[in-house]
């Protein structure tokens, strides 16, 4: 039973790690997206995209490795549970109220200034994304998910 436990928290930190190098990643392309090139932000904002694309990419393989030793200790049926099964829907439930909100905040945000219509879906993709994960990992973690 440790081997499973392990497992568990070993998955909840790679997902984090796949969050948030996501973050990176798509905040920083958004970034250069609305950045002049001849701005002082427009360098540090490539680099962040870059370096979170490569950690994105890292972490997909780790996340590979993971699903790997999940499958060699024979644990999917024991990881993928019931109450994992009702964690995932909560964190769904919670993903979808973010982007309702975020699109919300795009929809308001465009009526007073423009905005290509790429950002602003770029950016509710990456909330949805980034908030149905991090709902995951912190119900997960807080272990009790009967809210």
């Amino acid at each position: 039973m440790l081997d499973i436990e392990k497992l568990i928290r070993n998955r909840g930190r790679v997902i984090l790690l796949v969050a948030v190098t996501f973050t990176l990643w798509q905040g920083g392309q958004i970034t250069t997206k609305l950045v002049p090139a001849t701005n002082a932000a427009y360098a540090p904002a490539s680099i962040i995209a870059t370096l979170g694309a490569i950690g994105y990419a890292l972490a997909a393989i780790m996340f590979w490795v993971y699903y790997r030793k999940v499958q060699k200790a024979n644990a999917t049926c024991l990881i993928n549970d019931d109450w994992a099964k009702h964690v995932r829907g909560l964190a769904i439930q919670y993903g979808f109220f973010y982007l309702i909100g975020a699109i919300a905040l795009m929809y308001a945000y465009v009526q007073f200034w423009t905005l290509s219509s790429d950002v602003v879906l770029q950016f509710c993709i990456m909330v949805a994304v980034v908030s149905t994960i991090f709902s995951y990992v912190w119900l997960e973690r807080k272990g009790d998910a009967s809210q």
